[in-house]
């Protein structure tokens, strides 16, 4: 039964207005009075609308034209260029918004997508150190750090970081549940199901907690438990396509015939 990391920190995603999304790294809003090239962000907000991402890469050049400081257009265009699938673009550009914007995390966090995008699982890992110095605080981009270790086969570092977020986070459910999917990748079966059953002690209704537990029960080979477990996820969320895939796997490993006894 596969058990997928997922490395990436976000996938990219167009914004419903590019005004509002450009502004989320920074915490800041555009001024309230008009600057030079905001009627070209306007009409780059209602081209991603319309889907037409040509046109909005036109527009956002011509805002910068009239003001080229501006970070949070720059930010934009990259979003744009990834939904255009021109990642080398992309990445220009956001190396440019982080040479304006140096503390803004979630430059990083997109720069730290494209490299995965383009196999360069060392840069987003230095991407991810950068916003964890930024946000030290914060589990979420620990976890995905965690993750990537794993991914790179960094195992004992992975490992290593899991232990720390235990001990700093030790109410965060992703954490245990992550976790838990390390020691399965790494055959810790018992590891695994105790972060599974801390994860569902922290939140007796996730779904994401029981599939995991079902992982676990199914490595140790207790499939009468996986099953039961995979099927509280399907009650608590229908249609989990992860809890339907390890059922079915689990059924199947149900009928196999029993191993010959040694002699």
């Amino acid at each position: 039964m596969k058990n997928i990391f997922k490395t990436a920190l976000h996938r990219l995603r167009i914004p419903a207005a590019a005004l509002a999304a450009a502004c989320l790294f920074s915490g800041t809003a555009l001024a309230a009075e008009p600057a030079a090239g905001d009627e070209f962000l306007t009409q780059a907000a209602e081209n991603i609308k319309a889907q037409k991402f040509e046109e909005a890469i036109e527009n956002f050049n011509q805002s910068l034209e009239a003001n080229p400081n501006n970070p949070n257009a720059v930010f934009a265009r990259a979003q744009v260029w990834m939904q255009l699938k021109n990642i080398d673009n992309a990445l220009s550009d956001l190396n440019l918004a982080i040479g304006m914007a140096p503390n803004a995390p979630l430059l990083y966090s997109a720069r730290a997508d494209i490299y995965l995008a383009k196999n360069n699982g060392e840069a987003a890992l230095a991407d991810m150190n950068k916003i964890i110095e930024l946000v030290p605080d914060n589990a979420q981009p620990r976890i995905q750090r965690a993750n990537l270790l794993h991914a790179l086969k960094k195992d004992a570092e992975a490992e290593a970081a899991y232990n720390q977020l235990a001990a700093q986070f030790p109410n965060d459910i992703a954490v245990f549940i992550n976790r838990s999917r390390l020691y399965c990748d790494l055959k810790k079966s018992d590891l695994a199901l105790a972060d599974a059953n801390r994860a569902i002690k922290l939140d007796a209704n996730n779904p994401i907690a029981y599939n995991q537990r079902g992982v676990a029960f199914f490595q140790q080979k207790l499939f009468e438990k996986a099953v039961a477990d995979f099927n509280k996820a399907l009650r608590l969320e229908p249609g989990y396509n992860m809890a339907v895939s390890n059922l079915v796997a689990t059924y199947a490993e149900m009928k196999k015939p029993a191993a010959p006894a040694a002699e």
